[in-house]
């Protein structure tokens, strides 16, 4: 009889043991976007990456430049009369083409524009995480959570300011808020 009640104990010492244990735990948070947005390598690849874009759709404008003078003409001829019912069937393909490989382009640019970012990003974010890992491991915390998601919505719903080691990890990245 009493066999059947060990499993029980065990799994209730178990619970317990695992109880006490998280309550040894220090949880910290912290403002990920913020600090992102005082690096000033976040700020220049901001800008880089403005620039990056702006050349590659100023090239996107020099195709639907043509796409319009093209346009016009062919307009042009059919009002004259100048084109017959198939070249007028050609001509509106080739438009139609011609748009396609302008939509396509646009489609390029993001992607392209979003490959570079990721390209960009990644040394940063290595950084910031690298900073968050060595505050924590320098304040005995073994958890800290984001308080603020990508979106600027709250995920934390609240902590004490104490357990905010946003300040922290902003002096370990040399950058100063004026604060």
């Amino acid at each position: 009889m009493k066999l059947k009640f060990l499993p029980f104990f065990w799994l209730l010492v178990s619970f317990m043991a695992t109880t006490q244990l998280s309550a040894q735990d220090k949880i910290g948070y912290t403002n990920f976007q913020m600090v992102l947005a005082y690096m000033p390598e976040a700020k220049t690849m901001t800008a880089s990456l403005a620039s990056y874009e702006k050349s590659l759709v100023d090239q996107l404008k020099v195709k639907e430049a043509s796409y319009e003078t093209y346009f016009k003409s062919v307009m042009q001829k059919m009002e004259r009369g100048l084109l017959t019912a198939a070249q007028q069937e050609q001509e509106s393909a080739k438009l139609g083409k011609m748009e396609d490989d302008i939509a396509l382009a646009y489609e390029d640019v993001e992607r392209k524009v979003g490959q570079r970012k990721d390209q960009l990003l990644a040394p940063i974010l290595s950084k910031l995480e690298k900073a968050i890992k060595d505050v924590a491991r320098e304040n005995g915390y073994t958890f800290i959570l984001n308080s603020v998601d990508s979106g600027g919505a709250s995920s934390l719903l609240y902590g004490p300011d104490d357990r905010d080691i946003t300040k922290k990890v902003l002096a370990k990245l040399g950058i100063s808020t004026g604060n």
